[in-house]
């Protein structure tokens, strides 16, 4: 039985896939680049700014010019998406302290 056109080209891909895959599977571990963790990256974004105080606060200023902007600009669906988000984030926030300070207070008495 004949394949169509687009069973041909499915097969292909397929097999192009398969290859792509036992290719990566090739490259040593150490040559692929992993992200450094989030604490990393700001430990490192703190010392930059930490030696320069002038050039971190000129940093600050842009930050602030440019988000005012943004939520100049944001329709007051967005708005309102926006700060309920953020509502939710500072409940989660607020829960994880109290739950840090009871665990705090429970070993405390013991």
């Amino acid at each position: 039985m004949a394949r169509s056109y687009s069973q041909q080209q499915r097969a292909s891909n397929t097999s192009q896939k398969f290859q792509m895959a036992s290719d990566f599977a090739r490259i040593p571990a150490r040559r692929i680049n992993l992200s450094k963790a989030s604490a990393q990256n700001y430990k490192k974004y703190r010392v930059k700014h930490n030696k320069s105080w002038a050039e971190y606060e000129q940093y600050r200023q842009h930050q602030t010019a440019r988000l005012r902007v943004y939520r100049s600009k944001q329709t007051p669906e967005t708005k309102a998406m926006y700060r309920e988000k953020n509502r939710i984030r500072m409940q989660n926030y607020r829960q994880k302290l109290r739950l840090k300070q009871e665990h705090a207070d429970a070993t405390n008495q013991m």
